[in-house]
């Protein structure tokens, strides 16, 4: 799945199974935390 940066929209291709249900992550770009769905 692609999570994006809310922030500075830097994007990740992450497995969805690491996301689950939501998950906290935070920018490499920009250092920005929020939660991933």
């Amino acid at each position: 799945m692609k999570i994006v940066c809310p922030n500075c929209e830097a994007w990740y291709e992450v497995p969805e199974a690491s996301v689950g249900r939501g998950r906290t992550v935070r920018c490499i770009s920009c250092q920005t935390v929020w939660t991933a769905t």
